[in-house]
């Protein structure tokens, strides 16, 4: 008795030991197969210890990759290492084994969200937004009364040329959350330079080319003029010019000369011959070794007296943003001895409208082309500085990096602006990232889904599944489904089959299960199948199901039928 209960204990032991691990009857079966192989259905999750099995073979340095760094798998990469891995793993594995292995898989990134980060990007000018209209024309941006979308379509259409069906194009454009007032105070000619002559000459320079009399003199008419004369008893044959200080018209886009003077005593002549207004860039006080050229006033005639001055004008838009000399060249000869007399030389820029709103900032939308036109499209949503602010860390330099990572940031801020979001709503990110191996700041994108209530960023791994069957020689992929029949299988097919098979479907009902004195093999193929059409609603070509069934022929078994669904039918392996 004693030595049977020691034996008893020790069998309860034994028992617990391997009861602790669910892969122990595996690992018993693969110990037996070393005298012969044995058949067994395995199922694990590869570790990167898994992954490193297949280094010997790889084929290249992204395999290489794949296995010793990312330690993951392309579904490419994966049917053709993983069948390598399982032959060193289980080499006593014998033909009709199958193993269900888990891996982690690259997918790559999301090509919805890349759609929007590789699109291209049109920035609107000057001449954009005075397209869009009067308002927004002088304000310079859009607002909530003016919408970017109303007018972004047209402008699109005049400058994208050739478009494609579904092409996506990314606006950028300034955006105020208030509509513009405007200030008109300051609209007119603003004054960048004026010379008056009220009381002298001596902020010019007078300089002599030829003759002998001075013919540039301060005179009191029209309250302070400086004139030009060659008449001395007669006319006199001279060249002197007038040359003014220098003007400053960095900062312009426009400008424009106002000439304030009275010519007369031109007798018929043309002014070009006697009188004209020289421009100079590169004028240091010697008038022969400066560049000029004539400025030209087209409404300029003889005419005025010396109480009454006449303005002429001049376009010198050529010269703004520059700083320039002025020269009043006269010239006389000994018969024609022309006045000219300048009341006021002046220089003006047009005066902008006063925009009164809320600081525009910088936006970004995406425009989809279908149909001929260009519409706005609601998939993508591109960060603003404000929205980088808001979230704390990100708003130093607008963007994210490895050390500032993306999604968690992006997540919260879905969660805070799309509160009510439904499940298997999604939504495309678009984002700058700094890269510090590429040393640049990227436009980067991705999608984002709700599953489970939650927010949930795209991943470009994710776990995968892939079924391999041995056949007796090699590992190869296996998409077989294994199913094994339960009650609810066999009431459904007793319920389904009472037209077709009377005593069978009384049969199953009643012992939950196949008779062979009721059921002939096609009958069961015909109700396994039917029963499988209902079980995957869905079911893709070529895909092989392996159904365990329970059958009663004198005595109960479980036989397995195997079926594939190829051309939309089913078939028999």
């Amino acid at each position: 008795m004693i030595f049977k209960n020691i034996k008893f204990i020790y069998a309860l032991l034994l028992v617990g030991v391997f009861a602790c691990d669910p892969m122990q009857d595996v690992y018993d079966d693969l110990d037996k197969g070393s005298t012969g192989g044995v058949t067994s259905d395995v199922a694990f999750t590869m570790t990167e210890d898994d992954f490193e099995l297949a280094l010997p073979i790889a084929e290249n340095g992204s395999d290489s990759s794949s296995m010793n760094s990312f330690y993951n798998f392309t579904d490419e990469q994966a049917r053709k290492y993983i069948p390598y891995i399982l032959s060193e793993k289980f080499p006593q594995l014998a033909k009709g084994s199958s193993a269900n292995v888990t891996y982690a898989q690259y997918q790559g990134s999301s090509s919805t969200a890349n759609t929007y980060s590789r699109a291209s990007v049109y920035t609107l000018d000057a001449e954009d937004y005075e397209s869009a209209g009067e308002s927004v024309g002088m304000a310079g941006f859009f607002s909530p009364s003016y919408p970017a979308s109303a007018y972004v379509p047209a402008i699109l259409l005049a400058e994208v040329q050739d478009p494609t069906e579904d092409q996506v194009y990314g606006v950028s454009y300034k955006y105020s959350v208030t509509d513009p007032e405007f200030d008109y105070e300051n609209a007119g000619d603003q004054t960048v330079y004026v010379e008056g002559f009220t009381e002298d000459i001596s902020a010019y320079t007078v300089k002599e080319v030829s003759g002998d009399l001075a013919v540039w003199t301060y005179v009191i008419y029209s309250d302070g003029s400086a004139q030009g004369s060659g008449y001395s008893g007669g006319a006199q044959e001279n060249e002197e010019w007038l040359v003014s200080p220098e003007i400053d018209l960095s900062g312009l886009t426009e400008a424009k000369l106002h000439m304030s003077h009275v010519t007369r005593f031109l007798d018929g002549n043309a002014v070009s011959d006697f009188l004209n207004v020289k421009i100079s860039t590169d004028y240091t006080g010697d008038i022969a070794t400066a560049t000029w050229e004539t400025v030209s006033f087209p409404d300029w005639v003889d005419g005025g007296s010396s109480n009454t001055a006449v303005e002429v004008e001049a376009m010198i838009d050529a010269y703004a943003g520059s700083k320039v000399t002025l020269a009043f060249a006269y010239k006389s000869s000994s018969t024609i001895a022309p006045r000219w007399q300048l009341a006021e030389i002046k220089v003006t820029t047009p005066g902008s409208v006063g925009v009164i709103a809320e600081d525009p900032t910088n936006m970004t939308d995406y425009y989809s082309y279908s149909g001929g036109a260009w519409s706005k499209d609601n998939g993508a949503y591109y960060l603003t500085a404000a929205d980088y602010d808001a979230m704390g860390a990100p708003g130093q330099y607008d963007n994210f990096s490895s050390s500032v990572p993306a999604d968690p940031y992006i997540i919260t801020y879905l969660k805070t602006n799309y509160p009510f979001a439904q499940e298997e709503d999604e939504l495309v990110v678009v984002y700058k990232y700094y890269s510090s191996s590429a040393g640049a700041t990227q436009t980067r994108s991705n999608l984002y889904t709700v599953v489970g209530g939650s927010w949930t960023a795209y991943s470009a791994v994710i776990d995968a599944t892939l079924l391999f069957a041995f056949d007796g020689t090699a590992w190869v992929p296996d998409n077989t489904i294994k199913i094994t029949f339960g009650a609810p299988d066999y009431t459904w097919i007793s319920e389904n089959f009472k037209d077709k098979n009377p005593g069978g479907s009384s049969n199953m009902g009643t012992y939950g299960n196949f008779s062979c004195f009721e059921w002939s093999d096609d009958q069961i193929f015909d109700a396994i199948t039917s029963r499988l059409d209902v079980i995957y609603s869905s079911i893709e070509e070529g895909q092989k199901y392996q159904v365990t069934y329970s059958i009663y022929c004198g005595a109960s078994s479980e036989p397995s039928l195997a079926v594939i669904y190829q051309g939309g039918a089913w078939e028999k392996l």
